[in-house]
């Protein structure tokens, strides 16, 4: 038998803090960007007007099928 495909291979070569399979890394929290009162305000109008004209040119796209 091999040495690579013994069940000892794993545990020579594993790094100084591994702490075997079940131990899960605790993944990165995302730090939130916080915005200004006139970054949301100003975002908030955009966010409106692109749905406006996207609820118009759906409108204006399907009008002559009503008629």
């Amino acid at each position: 038998m091999e040495l690579n495909k013994s069940k000892y291979f794993y545990r020579i070569n594993m790094p100084v803090n591994y702490k075997g399979k079940r131990y899960k890394q605790k993944k990165e929290v995302p730090v939130k960007i916080k915005l200004s009162y006139k970054e949301k305000i100003v975002g908030s109008i955009v966010l409106a007007i692109l749905f406006i004209i996207i609820i118009l040119a759906v409108l204006l796209r399907f009008d002559n099928l009503f008629h």
